[in-house]
């Protein structure tokens, strides 16, 4: 059995046993093939590795060598030849060897079992490396030279889960020169390079590779838990399936790993066992796991909402409003307008790309949602978009002062109060009082997800507003849905707003755009017209990274779709409370 470098960054950047177990065991023919925006974000991250070895070739242009890969030779042979191929090369001793290839050899990996010592293990490491840099004055057993390893990378900063694989592979080649590299490093998305001391991680390593992944070779010992940081793992529709095969109590929204065990140790296996479960039986369960009863009967009443299909109204006394005269800010009790606020965050830069407001009063006939958008002119300057949220909120307040009224702020992304406080910090540097203002800004603001979790027990992820609109619908047709960016007639009708003369031609611009990056990039056009597809991250990283302004007209459709939805879980939660 191997483990491959993608296992250990895998393990390590979104934990899971199961994910482990199956890159060792699972049949590979049922791990999903990446989608429009997987493949994008992949083929970028190749491109700007092929500019990084060209600029690295170019600064040592006789101090380089490439083991290639030989399409003509069968998978295995090919690995075998590299492997050779790359210890042939650090005797030679250039300066840089790139996509070398390191393994262990049969005996040399052993397994660790508390109170019965160490003993051979089955498992084989091996990976491919993009950088081997020569290290010179440090004896090994290739002279007076050594390696240490560098990876490339798209991302902004060197992860967690970036720098284990570096240490993986440095393990691995401490076996082939006779000495551990002190140090490995990281060439980030910018250029730059992030070194980074490798004893720290040994241990962390160690304990994985010679302890913990053992345990999860034996299948009744792997833990199953679906959540959504299994989103972008190539093994989701194979646990998706086997959730709702299972009824398996991960599918419940807000289920997490402890509270799982604890109801599966109680022989509490599926949804509908939870929610037929005796509530003194969960009050006990409760104490002996050391939560709280009202956790185990909240996960109790959610399971019951998917058994029925429907919401369930809370009614637990501590979920009550609380008084006017507390000032704590209640969709329900506010009288006056609302604004609704939602962004698109960029997670290469930090910041928050593009904010959309939208103001309506839910006492004025319902009508189309007039979208503002603000946009941070340059990346890395996150002060940006808050400075324009404070003026749209100031200068609304202004005009509702003279009737004794305010606005209220509703967050439609959950995440984006979270977002919002570190770049706030971010800033502080410059503008002592961002984090102040920003915490006084959220305590006088709701979440829309949140608070329809706190109304009322539904049955799906409270993110998903269309899903939060069909809930609280209860079945009723037709709930309209958020469409694409890309849906037949949505941008001529973003675009008629503003420009109804132009609207036809810079619709047909648009569209000549994303064919060209799709057929640039090996795309399905079709795929990438899916409400599903992401398509605001190939979008952002486009318009982040200088491409045509045009693609901004993209990230606006998809945040106006996101305010019209949650326009309608608000309609949906104002009617149900009345």
């Amino acid at each position: 059995m191997v483990v491959t470098g993608n296992t250990i960054y895998n393990h390590f950047s979104h934990p899971c046993s199961y994910r482990v177990h199956l890159d060792l065991f699972g049949d590979r023919r049922e791990r999903s093939a990446p989608g429009p925006t997987g493949r994008y974000l992949m083929e970028r991250g190749n491109r700007h590795e092929a500019r990084v070895f060209a600029e690295l070739k170019s600064r040592h242009p006789d101090d380089w060598v490439e083991i290639a890969r030989d399409e003509t030779l069968d998978h295995q042979e090919d690995i075998a030849r590299r492997i050779a191929a790359t210890l042939d090369a650090m005797r030679a001793g250039p300066r840089y060897i790139l996509h070398g290839f390191l393994a262990t050899e049969e005996g040399e990996v052993e397994v660790h079992r508390p109170g019965l010592g160490r003993g051979p293990s089955s498992l084989c490491f091996r990976g491919e490396t993009d950088l081997l840099e020569r290290v010179d004055d440090v004896g090994t057993e290739l002279g007076a030279w050594g390696y240490r390893v560098g990876d490339v990378k798209s991302s902004r900063h060197a992860r967690f889960g970036q720098r284990m694989q570096v240490a993986f592979y440095s393990a691995i080649l401490a076996r082939r020169q006779g000495r551990r590299p002190d140090t490995g490093f990281i060439v980030t998305g910018d250029g730059s390079r992030e070194d980074f001391a490798l004893e720290d991680l040994e241990w962390t390593l160690r304990h994985f590779l010679e302890e913990e992944i053992h345990e999860f070779l034996e299948p009744e010992r792997v833990f199953f838990h679906l959540d959504s940081s299994c989103r972008f793992c190539h093994w989701q529709e194979h646990c998706a399936r086997r959730a709702q095969e299972e009824d398996d109590l991960s599918l419940i929204p807000g289920c997490r790993r402890p509270e799982k065990r604890a109801l599966v140790a109680a022989g509490i296996g599926d949804r509908a066992a939870l929610a037929a479960a005796d509530d003194k039986a969960l009050r006990l369960l409760g104490r002996a796991w050391g939560r709280s009863m009202d956790g185990y009967r909240d996960l109790k009443k959610r399971a019951a909402a998917q058994v029925f299909g429907r919401p369930l109204v809370r009614q637990e006394p501590q979920q009550s409003e609380p008084s006017s005269d507390l000032g704590t800010p209640s969709l329900f009790r506010h009288r006056g307008p609302l604004l609704l606020v939602d962004a698109i965050g960029d997670p290469f830069h930090g910041d928050e790309a593009l904010l959309a407001t939208a103001r309506f009063d839910p006492a004025d006939p319902p009508t189309g949602l007039e979208a503002r958008f603000a946009a941070a002119v340059a990346p890395r300057q996150p002060e940006q978009v808050l400075r324009e949220l404070f003026r749209e909120l100031g200068q609304t307040n202004k005009l509702l002062r003279r009737d004794g009224r305010r606005l209220l702020l509703v967050f439609l992304d959950s995440r984006l109060p979270y977002r919002l406080k570190r770049q706030a910090a971010a800033a502080g540097d410059r503008h002592r009082a961002a984090p102040t203002a920003v915490e006084r800004l959220l305590a006088e603001s709701v979440v829309l997800s949140a608070t329809a979790e706190r109304t009322w027990h539904l049955p799906v992820e409270a993110r998903d507003l269309d899903g939060i609109t069909r809930s609280l619908a209860r079945g009723q047709q037709p709930v309209p849905s958020m469409r694409s960016a890309l849906a037949p007639g949505r941008i001529e009708e973003h675009l008629r707003l503003a420009d109804p003369e132009g609207a036809p031609a810079r619709a047909e611009r648009l569209r000549a755009l994303v064919a060209e990056l799709a057929e640039d990039y090996g795309l399905d056009r079709d795929r990438l017209a899916a409400p599903d597809a992401d398509l605001e991250i190939i979008a952002l990283r486009e318009w982040r990274d200088g491409g045509a302004d045009d693609w901004r007209l993209i990230l606006e459709i998809v945040l106006a779709e996101r305010l019209e939805a949650g326009r309608r879980v608000l309609d949906e939660l104002l009617r149900l409370r009345r």
